[in-house]
């Protein structure tokens, strides 16, 4: 979601049990290849939005998200990529 002032975006996490920490991972894509250069951002609250801020207007933005799982004391796999254009 569109944070309040330009190239800033709001990430709400989906609450899991199982889940010590959420991790995102998040690049530019460039002519339709996927990022290649990731930032990656940890968060333990579900409560509140992870505020990313500094993403350059325009440009396409992958997204990757995965959990600390408690049960298996280690990180899932990453989820299928979405993308966002930053406004």
């Amino acid at each position: 979601m569109a944070g309040k002032n330009s190239g800033e975006l709001l990430i709400y996490f989906k609450a899991d049990d199982d889940a010590a920490l959420y991790k995102i991972q998040y690049g530019v894509t460039e002519g339709g290849q996927p990022a290649t250069d990731w930032t990656q951002r940890v968060s333990s609250n579900v409560k509140s939005a992870l505020v990313l801020q500094g993403l350059t207007i325009g440009k396409t933005y992958e997204f990757q998200a995965r959990i600390l799982s408690k049960s298996l004391n280690q990180y899932t796999d990453w989820s299928d990529s979405v993308t966002f254009i930053a406004t």
